[in-house]
């Protein structure tokens, strides 16, 4: 589980085993009650409704997505989605990641860099 130092320890975190063996027996901190590596966790939707929502990334892109989702649930990345926004912000989220593993090959955490971002922007969003 944990701790309350949890960006200090992920920190020390060098290679996706480590990462995959800190997280294996984690829940999201949701009303879910999924866990961290579950193909499909469940999201609040319209409504309050809980749903499935399915993960559709692989390797290091999947990995990125469920720490993404699970620092924003635990109040490290701004403040929780209330309602839909669950759903909503990790479809969102994987809509990106999926765009750019289509046009680029991700194989560790720290290649994820502004520049990526920045491709995906200029190539996908019109801008006015």
């Amino acid at each position: 589980m944990p701790s309350n130092n949890l960006l200090k320890e992920l920190k020390e975190l060098n290679t996706e085993n480590e990462f995959r063996k800190y997280f294996e027996n984690i829940k999201f901190p949701n009303d879910g009650n999924s866990n961290f590596f579950d193909e499909t966790i469940v999201l609040y939707q319209s409504g309050n409704i809980l749903s499935n929502y399915k993960i559709k990334l692989d390797g290091v892109l999947d990995l990125y997505f469920r720490l993404i989702l699970y620092l924003k649930f635990s109040r490290y990345h701004g403040n929780i989605p209330i309602g839909h926004g669950e759903y909503g912000y990790a479809s969102n989220l994987h809509s990106i990641l999926k765009e750019i593993s289509k046009t680029k090959t991700i194989e560790r955490i720290d290649e994820i860099d502004s520049e990526i971002l920045d491709d995906y922007i200029r190539y996908n969003i019109e801008i006015k």
